[in-house]
């Protein structure tokens, strides 16, 4: 199989990404890989003004006057989305890229991300599997420094829902399970409030301009009731709140996406603390439906 390498000194665009994304694909064939698929952003110094809005839309502490003065946790997943969209929009791509689901993120960070270095960051296609819900894959992520040094890598797993694969079964609607969050004694718990705009705010920062975050109206075209906020926005608010406890690296993230919180809303946040770790959900406020729920280690 042909590897194709595409290499980028700029951000590539989002936008004529978008227009190519809506096309049918063929699909996958029983047992079939996905092609060797990579982008890279070649030596880019992160733009403060970006890194700045960054924090104030998730309510993070800022870097420039720190005595770290390094970039936050998640903020190379920004940087790499716009080649995630290059990936997903490239020709040889098989799935068609509308109905995918973000199920979940391991990101590791090896050591601290400085603000004033030139980064290089690699995106590029992994395995495929199939699982009762239809097909997952994964995107992996890289990023290093100036002199190559490995410092960040994470991985993306998403969902392509298959219609033979649904949640009914014989006719009959799967019964929900309740929801046990594994929260027990909160150290943390606060409401987190969620206001209408939020899609179209964060879009305009992390440059995933899905019209599902955007608008009700274009939200419906994908069959959802209102727009709902980006995955990655509610886990960037959760760290925020949570920031003295977040380890410095070496340290690893895991986070599970499970309902979208719709726009405008009122979630739940809880998390525990631990010697080595800690332990994050949002939920609804009554607790009853969970939207994500993540734990971050400090790796020793």
């Amino acid at each position: 199989m042909t590897q194709h390498n595409m290499h980028f000194t700029s951000s590539p665009s989002t936008l004529k990404a978008y227009t190519k994304l809506l096309k049918p694909r063929p699909g996958l064939n029983p047992g079939e890989q996905l092609p060797e698929l990579a982008a890279s952003l070649h030596e880019v110094l992160p733009s403060y003004p970006d890194v700045r809005a960054y924090e104030d839309i998730c309510g993070l502490p800022h870097a420039l006057g720190s005595e770290s003065q390094q970039l936050p946790l998640i903020y190379p997943q920004i940087i790499a989305a716009p080649l995630h969209m290059q990936l997903l929009s490239h020709p040889d791509f098989p799935i068609t890229s509308a109905g995918l689901v973000h199920l979940r993120n391991s990101i590791t960070q090896h050591h601290t991300l400085p603000l004033y270095d030139r980064l290089t960051v690699t995106a590029k296609l992994g395995e495929c599997r199939e699982v009762e819900a239809g097909t997952e894959f994964d995107i992996l992520t890289t990023t290093v420094d100036s002199s190559n040094k490995l410092l960040w890598e994470a991985t993306t797993t998403i969902l392509e829902k298959s219609s033979s694969k649904s949640s009914k079964s014989n006719g009959k609607k799967r019964e929900r399970v309740p929801f046990a969050s594994s929260i027990s004694a909160p150290d943390q718990s606060m409401i987190l409030k969620v206001p209408a705009s939020q899609g179209r705010r964060y879009a305009a920062i992390c440059k995933d301009f899905n019209p599902i975050h955007l608008h009700p109206v274009t939200a419906k075209l994908f069959g959802f009731p209102r727009a709902i906020a980006h995955g990655m926005w509610v886990l960037g608010r959760s760290l925020a709140e949570v920031i003295d406890f977040v380890p410095s690296s070496p340290c690893t993230l895991n986070v599970s996406f499970k309902r979208p919180v719709y726009l405008p809303s009122s979630v739940l946040l809880t998390a525990k603390h631990h010697e080595n770790h800690s332990e994050l959900a949002v939920t609804t406020t009554d607790g009853a439906i969970p939207h994500l729920v993540a734990s971050i280690h400090k790796e020793v």
